[in-house]
């Protein structure tokens, strides 16, 4: 039982390893543009810059996160096939990164939160929302992930690795909650409002893109590198 145990669990963390690989570089050819973008405009007290440096970020990271999404769909399940010959892995990967994949666009929105708060000077609020975020993750993945919650040995749902995707999802919406009211309330410190993420200056999009892709590559360079060390 045991080695069932720890050869299923096994599975379902390569299945979700090679998903990850691709997230980070996507959301930072945007998001690195944003960091000294949005700093310098705020440090020089500039809070139009500040606002618009924010809301185009939030814009083309939404933007890229949506073609991302279909695109990584597409891919997903030859991409894996190159990676490995277990049809289990594959099947579970696939599970897992559908789910990641469509809602893609609004792990970038957490991001950008964060990232924009920390620019900002507000290095607190981030803290808080990971945390939140992280403690409701690690409650609902053995809930939603194992027919028997391991310790407390109570019935939990059992939808294996779809069921850790799920939980990520669910804790990840409560963060963009949570920092959407922190980012865009009435008494927010930068003068935020919701509707100036619908803003797109062409001249923003490009400086945040001309900065943030070199090091985007750089990152996606050493994740590839990582994932097929992770298919030998």
């Amino acid at each position: 039982m045991n080695l069932r145990f720890g050869a299923q669990n096994r599975r379902w963390r390569l299945s979700s390893g090679p998903i990850r690989v691709p997230l980070r570089p996507l959301n930072n050819i945007i998001g690195q543009g944003s960091v000294p973008t949005i700093s310098q405009a705020y440090g020089a007290g500039d809070m139009e810059k500040t606002r618009n440096a924010i809301s185009n970020t939030f814009s083309f990271k939404f933007i890229v996160g949506i073609i991302s999404s279909f695109l990584l769909l597409v891919i997903l399940r030859p991409v894996l096939h190159l990676l490995t010959d277990d049809l289990v892995v594959i099947d579970l990967a696939v599970d897992y990164g559908r789910i990641m994949m469509i809602f893609l666009p609004l792990f970038f929105s957490l991001y950008t939160i964060k990232t924009s708060l920390r620019c900002c000077g507000d290095s607190k609020s981030p803290m808080v929302i990971t945390f939140v975020s992280s403690i409701i993750n690690v409650i609902l993945d053995p809930i939603f992930m194992f027919e028997t919650i391991p310790v407390i040995n109570l019935p939990g749902l059992g939808m294996g690795v779809y069921g850790v995707a799920v939980a990520t999802v669910i804790a990840n919406m409560v963060g963009l909650l949570i920092g959407g009211y922190i980012l865009f309330g009435k008494n927010n410190f930068i003068g935020m409002k919701f509707t100036d993420i619908f803003t797109i200056d062409l001249k923003m999009a490009k400086e945040l893109i001309t900065v943030g892709t070199p090091p985007a590559m750089a990152n996606l360079t050493r994740n590839i590198t990582n994932m097929i060390l992770i298919s030998l």
